[in-house]
């Protein structure tokens, strides 16, 4: 009940008006284009949570799995992707609109768009994968924060994308705040995975701890990909 309390206030908090971008040509940056064919699929952490549940931990880590399909693909200022999660045993189901692209500073950027009517918005679950769905969204029906979204960098040396939101800025209520760190890398059989640490902090800097179910403090969730989905 925590972490759906936490969720809720995250969604329910002030929102920054979407504005339109300059336009870039995302088919022309590489990096750009592989940091957007590594999210699309399905991912699953039912590995980790199955080894929880099998050793009796407590708290243990919950069920998360994650969906990304691309949409709006005529648009040239960067990778527009609709996400779907379901946590069932921590949240009710939830889904966004997220940005990829490169902003003015050369970095790799995620920009999450929330519904602003939440209701309205989950009518679109499951419909992924037909794009044309997706037209009849407009982005003022969409918001987003600033403080919640993440700049990422590829890291050839480790062979991976890292990424984070600004620390003490994706605020939930009161003083409270989220800190996301994100790193998506291949495994040695090629697989994708995607590890999410999900921090909250309350309003001294301390982080929280979850009841039942772990937060990112202690450690990440880990998602496998076990679908793929093309570009274009």
């Amino acid at each position: 009940m925590i972490i759906r309390s936490l969720f809720c206030a995250l969604l329910l908090t002030f929102a920054v008006p979407v504005s339109s971008a300059p336009a870039q040509t995302p088919k022309e940056d590489s990096e750009l284009t592989k940091f957007a064919e590594w999210h699309l699929g399905f991912t699953t952490n039912i590995e980790q949570r199955d080894a929880d549940l099998a050793a009796g931990v407590d708290p243990r880590w919950a069920l998360s799995e994650l969906r990304f399909h691309r949409i709006w693909k005529t648009r040239n200022d960067g990778y527009w992707l609709y996400y779907e999660t379901s946590q069932p045993d921590v949240r009710p189901d939830r889904n966004e609109i997220w940005r990829l692209y490169r902003n003015d500073h050369g970095n790799l950027k995620v920009d999450i768009y929330l519904f602003n009517d939440i209701e309205a918005g989950l009518a679109y679950w499951g419909q992924g994968a037909d794009a044309a769905v997706f037209d009849a969204i407009s982005l003022e029906d969409l918001n987003t924060r600033a403080g919640c979204n993440s700049i990422y960098h590829w890291r050839a040396d480790f062979e991976r994308f890292v990424g984070v939101n600004p620390h003490e800025e994706c605020m939930t209520f009161g003083g409270s705040y989220l800190l996301q760190h994100v790193e998506i890398s291949k495994a040695e059989d090629g697989t994708l995975v995607r590890k999410d640490w999900h921090v909250f902090y309350d309003e001294k800097g301390v982080a929280k701890r979850g009841a039942g179910f772990k937060f990112g403090d202690q450690g990440p969730y880990i998602h496998l990909y076990t679908e793929r989905y093309a570009l274009d």
